[in-house]
Formats: C-alpha cells, structure tokens, sequence
C-alpha cells in the first residue's frame, strides 16, 4: 500500500523559532524532502501517536505549567503499564513518578493542579497534529538569559540552545579538537554556558616512551578559546561564560544511542566540584553575565568621588562612623594594688615580679599525657633567662641592636630565649619551625628573612636543631641559599645553655634606657599570606605593654587565673598569652604543644578544666579539629568564660553555632564564645568579650553592598543575601573610625569603608 500524500512522518522546523522555546513547522510530510537544505532549518522525525491507553502532556520543566500549543516542554506520560517508581528512594519517586502538572483554567488567574499523576521522561518535544516529535533530552538544552529596553522598561527572557547544534558548529569551524560538549551551570539567578573542548594540543603525553612530557602551547590554546566563543556568538548568538580545554578522552562519557560520549550532566558534576581535569581556562565574563549590578559610577568604581558623593546625598542625615574610647591611663596589679604603667618594659616587671613571689609557679609545660612537666618559679625563671642571655653574649657574640632568628617548637625554651634578646636589646624575630614536607615554599621564606633583616644568628631548641640536621632539610636550605646568594648564620641550641645560679640582676643584664625609646625595635613578627606574601610587623618595649595591657582590662584578667599558651605562639596573641602575659598578671603559664594538640585534642580542654582557665585563645581550625575528633565533651568548662576565636576577617557564620552545639555538655557558656577581630598590626581591634550576649547577625543586600551601601533585608524574602555576624566591641583605649579610603573622610552610618585604628 502506497503512503498518503498528507501522511504525517516529518516536519521541518525553524531552527531560531527554538531559541525561543517556540514551534514553527516550515514544511509537513514530502514538502520536507524539497526544502530539508534551507539554512536555519531543521528537520524532526515523528514518533507517531500515544498508544490508546496512555495520556500524555507536555509540561514546562520550569514551572510545572502545561503548554500551549506549538511550544517545546518535556513530556510526560501516565499509563497503566508504567512502573510505580524507584526501589527505595521515596523523594524521587514521588517527583518524577507522581509529577502533577498546573494549568490555567478560564475566569482564575491561578494555575490548577491537575488531578493526573505523569512520569517525567526527560525528553523534550512537541506534539504536531496528534503526533509526538521528540527533540532531545532536557539536559542536553542550556539556556541564556537576554535583556533589553522596550519602551523604558527593561525586559529579559531566555534564550534555548540544543548542545548537538552548538557542538556541530563547533566541529566544523574550529580545527583540532577531537570532542567537545557543553552545559550551564545556574549561578545568582544567571545560567551560565561553559564548552568544553577535548584536543590534542592539551595533551602533555611524552612523544617517545619514556621521554620528557610535551610543554603546553598555551598562546594556541588561548586563540582556540576564543574562536570557539567567536563562533558560538556568530552563529547561534551565544555568549559563553567559560571554555574549558583537556586532552581527549579525559572527560566522564555515558553510552548514548549506543556510543560513548561526553556526559555532560557528570562533567557539570566534577565542575562543581573543582574536579574537571581541565589543562587551560578561558573566561568571558564580560559578555555573558549580564546581572552585574553597577554601581553609580561604573567607570571609577566604589570609591570614586562621584560614586562617594551619591552615598554622601543620600545619607545625608546620618551620623559619621566612629567609636568612642574608654581610656585606661592607670593599670592596677590586684595582688599588691601597684599601677603597672610604671614599668616601662616587661623585663623590669618580670625582676619585680622574681623580688615579691620568687617561689611562686611562673611557667609548667602539660605534655601529650595531660602530665605536668617540671614547674618553673619565678627565681627558676630569672636564671634560666640569664643562662641564656649569657650564652648569646658569649657564645654568639650578641649586641644590642642584632637581628637574631627564633625558630623553636612550643615550649618553655623558646620563651626563655625571647626574653633573653630583650635583656640583651637584640631584636627577635619568632618564626615557626619549617616543615619537612613543604620545603619548596618554608626554605625560601627561611632565607629572604636571614636576608632581608641581616640575621646574625639562628637560635633553635633540641627538637628544630634535629630537624635543621636531617639531611633532606640541611642540603635543601644550603642549596636554595647557594642560588640565592645568601649566606646562612649559623645555627645555635639555647636548650642546655651553661647553669647559672644568678638571675639577670646579679649579672647586671639590665634594660638600658634607650631600648624603651620610641621606635627601637625589640621584636618583629611575621606573617605569611596564602600566596606567600610576608608582612613584618616591628614592635617595641611600649607596644608589648600596651598590648598586654589591652588584652587585660578587656578581658578582666587577674593574677588568681593561670594563661594558656598553645597555637600561634610567634605572633599575636598566640605570642601575648604565650610569652608575656603571665609576667604582666602575676600568674602561673600553662603551655600545651600543638602538636600535641593535633594529634590529641583532649589535652587542651583537659588543661583548661583542670587549672581553671578563664580566658583562653583559639582559631576556628583549631576548634574544626577538636569536633572533628569529639574532643573536649566530657570535660568541665563551665569556669571558661571567654574562648577568644581569633579571625582576621569576616567571622565565619557557622563557627559559633558548631562550638556551641559540641560543648554544650561540657557546660560550655553560650556566652563564652568570642569572635575576636585580629590585624597583622594590631591582635585585637575588636572584641566580643564579656560582652555576655550571642553573635548579632545581619542579612545584607547584596545590591546595595556593591554600591558600597549596607542595606539589612528579611531573608524569606531576600534568599540570596549577605549573612554577617559582628566581631564585637572595641577594646579599652582604642578607638576606631570606619574611613573612606579614597578621600580619607568619615563614613556616614549605612555605607561601609576601611577600618582605622588609634590604639
């Protein structure tokens, strides 16, 4: 039997009508044949009728609406004969057996939900004249969002684009690649299109077995990026957020229509997850996201005078951002009612302190056991500091002025030889000890600052002394030093230093007058930034004092309450609470190792119960490891009334939350838990200690904040805004303005700058 001439077995579509989600049948049945090579068509095979006992719809997978005629959705079916739905897996049979559609019923302006159960299938189609023309997978569409202004008003919708259209395109224009494929990825109300490209040219296989891998060329990786977005833009107007290029056969493949090839679903996958093996990245923001919000002034940014006069306008009423300051000239010790601010330096204060309570415990290390090592007095103290001090002036040759490099692991050695270069008015310089398996980035950080500052010499205890003699260690420091020129003292073990029976005093190791003058350094901290950056901070007589002095008027410290030292000890208040802040209290220093610490995190909060510690220092990685491990539980905190979680910028939201929940059955006060704002120049520029109420927390409009604005919003009505927590008040005598930093004028109330601080 012959066909009938209006038998319906194809169509030809409008290849831009698809764009826009929209069905244009061009041609029906044998017309198909006779204009199948017109450009921007495209030609779809039908897949006949529903069989007799199924229903079926085509739905928009966004909303869920039924659509109207001649346009693309996803099909779904509802049958007898179907499955009930997956083994188990109750959510997902539920939304993809039992999906319920909505429809617009004539007189309501709300879409009904239809009474009929669908499954879904994935497939996106039409249905022509009672038959079903399936288009593909509803993966296998990316879509990008377009605007423009109609009449003044700013209008947007999406544009559709099939991955097999885009990817031929592709093949056929670009030279040397081997595969490619693609997918969007849904970021702040934009999908964004991202290509990726399998070629030859990524691959870094050897040409010879055995031989050296192949170098990237990545000038001609760069310019197949760009054609690829060029061609892209020109024939399918698509403008391409990211394109991403591997050497073949490296991107995840599933069997489609019974070959293998590139699943796009996974590779969005392992591209959330950091995880695509990509070897070259190339990106073109600028074109394809288009919800930027610009500011008032998009040229000059933020901070440009017009962009600050638009602030200054529309704040106009409010007050300018600064604090007040609560000045504490007169610092009392409560043991014996003295005004400590006449100690100039905190030598002085530790002689006084060996004169009133020479037999009182000064320093005791905890070990990994939780055991109490030997406890040191203040007279022990004093001539072990002297022994040291000695054998630098001796055996070192140590003068005032020298730069000498402290690199000990925790513990009491290392604060003996601290005080032993103030003593002799030498500058120290703490540094961590390097790490064996990171010295590719420790040694060169090692040299520039022997460079940089002139170190006369390196002083260790046993432990670095071992490690500086590992040979891996040694012969990696001499040869980075040979390359870079630079000449490395010699190292120095202060851990057994001559025994010496007479304290500073008696030696006449004194602090001279001109070591406490202004702008004489007695000590330097550094700090690494995550790209290895270094930042040196100099310090002292006067800073140290002052910083002590800060930290315990602002956390109400006394002499009855021993000091933790833990983490961190050469800079900041890891340093403060480690080295210096039991001298200036009067009271007993516990030090806990952290590598103790790491490997049992037990032992710090068993410290801090047993010996009744109040205020305490710690960092978020600090506290993740200790819940990791279940740590601290069982342990009696209820005395620790302020843990001070040091950050350096933004608090992170979730910290309190974890720690409160974790040590909640150690009877950890809610209240004790304290954000406290560090800066590489000042360890605490605000505090929320004994402030003795929970984090206040502020959902910010992102909007607004791009124009330099602080705007609060409800968040069930604004889900993508800012969360913040505060960091606190600011410590007594200190006082902060919140600055532009362009014009240097005060911020008014409602627009942010940066922080300035007059300690």
């Amino acid at each position: 039997k012959k066909k009938g001439p209006t038998e319906l077995t194809e169509i030809l579509l409008d290849k831009e009508a698809l764009k826009l989600n929209e069905v244009v049948v061009l041609a029906i049945g044998e017309e198909v044949s006779k204009r199948v090579n017109e450009p921007g068509t495209m030609r779809v095979g039908a897949f006949g009728y529903p069989i007799p006992d199924a229903t079926l719809a085509v739905v928009d997978p966004e909303t869920n609406l039924l659509c109207s005629p001649y346009s693309i959705g996803e099909i779904w079916v509802d049958s007898p004969s179907l499955s009930g739905g997956f083994w188990q897996l109750q959510k997902h049979t539920e939304t993809i057996f039992h999906a319920r559609p909505y429809r617009f019923v004539e007189g309501s302006p709300t879409p009904q939900l239809l009474e009929l159960e669908f499954l879904r299938t994935g497939l996106l189609g039409c249905v022509v004249e009672g038959k079903i023309f399936v288009l593909g997978l509803y993966e296998d569409r990316i879509r990008q969002r377009v605007e423009w202004v109609e009449h003044g008003q700013l209008e947007a919708e999406h544009r559709y684009f099939f991955v097999q259209h885009l990817v031929t395109s592709i093949m056929k224009a670009v030279p040397k690649i081997y595969d490619c494929s693609s997918f969007d990825s849904y970021v702040n109300g934009e999908y964004l299109p991202i290509i990726l490209i399998e070629t030859q040219a990524a691959s870094t296989a050897p040409t010879n077995p055995g031989g050296p891998p192949q170098q990237l060329d990545i000038p001609f990786l760069d310019s197949l990026s760009e054609r690829c977005m060029e061609v892209l833009y020109q024939e399918h107007h698509l403008r391409v957020y990211c394109v991403m290029i591997t050497a073949p056969n490296t991107l995840p493949r599933v069997i489609k229509n019974g070959r293998r090839e590139i699943g796009n679903m996974l590779c969005r996958r392992e591209f959330d997850n950091g995880s695509l093996p990509c070897v070259h990245v190339k990106f073109g923001v600028e074109r394809s996201v288009q919800n930027i919000a610009l500011g008032d002034d998009p040229a000059g940014g933020m901070w440009s005078y017009e962009a600050s006069m638009a602030r200054q306008q529309f704040l106009m009423l409010q007050d300018k951002q600064y604090s007040g300051v609560d000045h504490r000239e007169v610092v009392i010790d409560d043991r014996t009612s003295t005004p400590l601010n006449q100690f100039s330096n905190i030598h002085d204060l530790m002689q006084w302190r060996v004169q009133r309570q020479a037999e009182e415990l000064a320093y005791c290390t905890v070990d990994g056991r939780g055991k109490e090592g030997k406890g040191v007095n203040w007279k022990k103290f004093d001539q072990k500091v002297a022994g040291v001090a000695m054998y630098l002036k001796n055996k070192v040759k140590g003068q005032t002025g020298d730069h000498l490099l402290l690199m000990y692991t925790h513990s009491e050695d290392f604060v003996y030889a601290v005080h032993a270069c103030f003593v002799l008015g030498a500058v120290c310089i703490p540094m961590a000890p390097i790490d064996q398996n990171r010295l590719n980035e420790d040694a060169p950080a090692l040299l520039h600052i022997i460079a940089d500052f002139k170190v006369k010499a390196i002083l260790v205890n046993a432990g670095v002394d071992h490690l500086m003699k590992v040979k891996q260690v040694s012969q990696h420091i001499k040869q980075s030093a040979v390359i870079l020129k630079i000449n490395v003292p010699n190292t120095y073990n202060t851990t057994k230093p001559p025994k010496q029976s007479s304290g500073c005093r008696d030696l006449k190791l004194t602090i001279r007058p001109a070591w406490i003058q202004s702008g004489f350094p007695v000590l330097v901290w550094t700090y690494w930034t995550p790209d290895q950056r270094r930042i040196a901070v100099q310090l002292g007589h006067s800073q140290i004092m002052a910083l002590c002095k800060v930290q315990k008027e602002t956390c109400q410290m006394t002499s009855t309450r021993p000091v933790l030292g833990c983490v961190r000890s050469t800079i900041g208040l890891g340093f403060i609470h480690t080295c210096v802040m039991g001298i200036f209290l009067a009271a007993p220093t516990y030090l806990v190792s952290p590598v103790d610490f790491a490997q049992n995190p037990n032992i710090l909060f068993q410290t801090m119960s047993r010996y009744k510690i109040k205020d305490a220092y710690a960092t978020s990685q600090m506290l993740d490891h200790a819940i990791a491990r279940g740590a601290g539980k069982n342990m009696a905190l209820h005395e620790l009334k302020n843990l001070m979680i040091a950050t350096d910028g933004r608090p992170r939201v979730d910290v309190y939350q974890r720690v409160r929940v974790h040590f909640s059955p150690a009877s950890l006060d809610r209240t004790a838990i304290n954000t406290v704002y560090s800066h590489v120049l000042n360890p605490m520029v605000a505090s929320r200690s004994y402030m003795c109420i929970e984090p206040i927390e502020l959902h910010l409009d992102v909007g607004a904040l791009r124009r330099g604005l602080i705007m609060p919003v409800d968040p069930d009505t604004e889900p993508g805004a800012l969360l913040v927590q505060d960091s606190g008040m600011v410590p007594v005598s200190t006082q902060i303005s919140i600055v532009n930093p362009e014009t240097n004028q005060l911020c008014l109330v409602g627009e942010y700058g940066e922080i300035w601080v007059q300690p």
